[in-house]
């Protein structure tokens, strides 16, 4: 609880109540000699310093942080900690090291999955009975025979397929030489383009407002004395922040994973406006745990319909319907109805905020991927309120 006040306070640009509650945080973490919540807290006062633009204290604080990471021997969260180095040594114009550390956060997501795919191949092994070792072994024999005669009889190829790979070998590496710098700069700029973008989703996901009402609907808990609801909440709010600040630094999630977060942030505002209900129908026919689609591409039109098509319409029977249909093999679809007053009556600069955010990672993610998306929203032509449509190609 004392870690989200933390970044709610950052959220908010309240710089010296983040830090007062950080160096609590440190002291208790020393305390109880919890190296967990130290890191946690070397790792927001290395954010925190960060934004203030205090990038030799912010850099102090990540590296105590990196230390203390690889002295526990966990590194869950070592890509993170690499990945705040690199963006704060770009701040600082040292490109050089920013893209050292940004590809030691690539390595380490590459070390971890090699490691949990040697733990399955190791697993596979371990269920082999001694008969099939035999007979694998006796088949890698004879194999490794034909091997040793096939390589006896292409040794005077391969004298000559190695010079030839040798004079390629110089060329392409005059070529990757001369093109060097160019590709290094085009490379921090799609970075630089990524980072904003994703800057852009997480402020929209963590606004002020949204944070002020969950505050408030914790607050009316605890005066009515129903401690079981309020613990509830929070337990949903932590896992709605955890994950959006998760998501925010992904590439692309599940579709499943989307809507695990749709539903509890309805959840969360059903708590607050217990008069609208919703509902999350997904076709049968889809394998939603295998369609990848950028994070939390859907929640800001859901955040929408709850906020201008129920919460400010005054409507007292809202209904939020999310519909995930297949359109044949190659395409799937994604509708958001709501049965608020439509777009006219509820255009705001937010949702008009979200709606730019949104037509910008679209545009961003047709430009470099094959499977390409689909955007429009329109009020409902067979009732009132919003259609939001999405169409993802498989």
């Amino acid at each position: 609880m004392l870690s989200d006040l933390i970044y709610i306070y950052i959220d908010q640009s309240r710089f010296d109540s983040a830090l007062h509650y950080n160096s609590i945080l440190e002291k208790v973490a020393r305390t109880t000699l919890d190296t967990n919540m130290l890191s946690n807290s070397y790792n927001a006062y290395g954010i925190i310093y960060a934004l203030m633009k205090d990038y030799s204290q912010s850099l102090h604080y990540q590296f105590k942080d990196l230390e203390l990471i690889k002295a526990s021997g966990s590194t869950e969260f070592l890509d993170i900690t690499y990945y705040n180095i690199s963006e704060v040594y770009e701040k600082l114009g040292d490109f050089e090291n920013a893209l050292v550390y940004y590809k030691l956060q690539e390595h380490h997501r590459d070390s971890i999955q090699k490691e949990e795919s040697k733990r399955n191949i190791e697993s596979l092994k371990v269920q082999f009975d001694t008969e099939k070792k035999e007979q694998a072994l006796l088949s890698l024999n004879q194999k490794n025979k034909l091997d040793q005669l096939e390589n006896e009889r292409k040794q005077g190829l391969l004298i000559v397929i190695i010079l030839s790979l040798v004079v390629i070998a110089t060329i392409l590496g005059f070529l990757y030489y001369r093109n060097q710098s160019s590709k290094l700069k085009t490379e921090l700029i799609l970075k630089s383009e990524k980072q904003e973008i994703e800057r852009k989703l997480l402020r929209t996901q963590m606004s002020p407002h949204f944070l002020t009402n969950s505050l408030g609907t914790v607050k009316n808990f605890m005066e009515k004395n129903n401690s079981k609801a309020a613990s509830d909440y929070l337990d949903r709010f932590a896992i709605q922040m955890r994950k959006t600040l998760g998501y925010s630094r992904s590439e692309n999630i599940t579709l499943e994973e989307e809507i695990q977060l749709l539903e509890n942030n309805l959840k969360l505002e059903n708590y607050r406006l217990p008069s609208f209900s919703y509902s999350i129908n997904v076709d049968e026919e889809l394998d939603i745990d295998d369609i990848f689609i950028p994070p939390m591409l859907l929640q800001p039109f859901v955040e929408n319909a709850v906020k201008y098509g129920i919460e400010r319409s005054q409507n007292l029977n809202g209904i939020i319907e999310v519909n995930i249909s297949s359109l044949g093999q190659n395409q799937a679809q994604v509708l958001i109805l709501d049965n608020g007053n439509g777009l006219g009556k509820t255009k705001k600069s937010n949702e008009s905020y979200s709606l730019d955010i949104t037509v910008e990672r679209i545009n961003n993610h047709n430009k470099f991927q094959s499977k390409k998306i689909l955007f429009s929203i329109e009020d409902r032509k067979d009732s009132k309120g919003v259609e939001v449509k999405f169409i993802f190609d498989l």
